[in-house]
């Protein structure tokens, strides 16, 4: 038995879907603008929240740091203030 009823599961796997589409990964035939703006809409006021959006980030993608380091400390500069630490 699983938990695949659950509206974090449908959350996850929706938002999940919706990634893939808009990342070309996976595409999905039908209109996913609602969840697209919706998401863009919740994640973006919580940077405007007190204490912001903490991202933890963890995994094997940061053992390519250097490739990533220049868009994020510019990311940081230009998009997110001091919002990251």
């Amino acid at each position: 038995m699983g938990d695949e009823g659950s509206a974090y599961w449908i959350t996850q796997l929706v938002l999940k879907k919706v990634f893939d589409h808009e990342d070309s990964l996976c595409p999905i035939p039908f209109d996913t603008t609602i969840v697209s703006d919706i998401t863009k809409k919740y994640f973006k006021s919580l940077l405007h929240c007190q204490g912001g959006l903490n991202v933890v980030c963890m995994g094997s993608v940061w053992k390519s740091w250097e490739l990533l380091e220049k868009d994020i400390s510019w990311f940081s500069l230009n998009c997110a203030g001091d919002r990251l630490e």
